[in-house]
């Protein structure tokens, strides 16, 4: 349904050049949970870190907020994402594919990143170490949502991080976590534990 109604094709599995690790996504009802409870605002940069086919980009553009952009190392996906970003219907905001690594990217302008488990350590924690750089440098919370957290360990061990959300469709079970460096959970949320 959701494709027809977007007019993407994100459907199905395809194998990446990192071992044991394929191209596959979440459920659009759980996409469009989390980026709901998300409170995504107008000035919000979303980053799809590993974003494949662009579906989550191609969601999350359905809402008004400055930019959506998605990031993947295989220029085949990027190729698929980005034919998905430029034929998508109902689009609310400017939605770009960027053929990068994860571990080398400028994370500086994003207030929301998504990762939905595209790679592990210790990629992870490069990507992990050059974004809490940018956050450092920007002094800018930011809120990152981890979905099928395979690899949660890896985010615990980043005191920088605090978890403040759960997401679970019998499948995989998603958190979202804010940078508490910056004063970030004076919002709305508190911390929930796994």
């Amino acid at each position: 349904m959701w494709e027809h109604r977007l007019g993407i094709s994100t459907r199905g599995v395809t194998d990446v050049l990192l071992p044991g690790y394929r191209y596959t996504t979440l459920s659009y009802s759980l996409i469009f949970r989390i980026l709901r409870s998300l409170s995504l605002l107008p000035d919000d940069v979303l980053i799809d870190i590993g974003c494949g086919k662009g579906r989550v980009v191609c969601c999350a553009a359905t809402f008004r907020v400055r930019q959506v952009i998605g990031i993947d190392h295989s220029s085949e996906l990027c190729r698929d994402a980005r034919r998905n970003v430029e034929r998508m219907r109902a689009k609310q905001s400017p939605a770009m594919i960027l053929e990068a690594s994860a571990e080398t990217f400028d994370y500086r302008p994003g207030t929301v990143l998504y990762f939905y488990n595209s790679f592990g350590p210790p990629i992870l924690d490069r990507m992990l170490a050059r974004l809490k750089s940018a956050v450092d440098e920007t002094q800018r919370p930011i809120r990152f949502v981890y979905a099928r957290a395979e690899h949660d360990a890896v985010l615990r061990g980043c005191g920088w991080l605090q978890q403040y959300d759960y997401w679970d469709d019998d499948r995989f079970r998603s958190s979202g976590r804010r940078n508490v460096s910056h004063g970030s959970l004076s919002s709305t949320r508190g911390v929930n534990q796994m």
